[in-house]
């Protein structure tokens, strides 16, 4: 399956290309939908470290929402998985 981007002109909104593809593309609530899905799936599977990536992409979503309570509070939970999984946080 190849995945291909559509091309918009840049306003200022735009996430870092770490986001995921609904953020890369501006349409956050599908971006947060898609994080949240992978949240529920990597609990169920306890894979720890897809659960802290999908947490900072959600701490991202919350930054670009202005929501930065719950920004820090995914970052956070983000880090003390990835931590404890010894992998790294870029």
């Amino acid at each position: 399956m190849e995945y291909r981007t559509r091309r918009r002109p840049d306003d200022g909104n735009a996430p870092a290309d770490g986001a995921s593809p609904g953020a890369r593309e501006g349409n956050i609530p599908e971006a947060q939908d898609t994080a949240l899905r992978c949240i529920r799936l990597s609990r169920k599977i306890e894979d720890k470290h897809e659960l802290g990536a999908a947490l900072r992409i959600l701490g991202d979503i919350h930054v670009i929402n202005g929501q930065m309570k719950k920004a820090v509070n995914a970052y956070e939970e983000s880090i003390r998985l990835l931590r404890n999984a010894k992998e790294s946080y870029d």
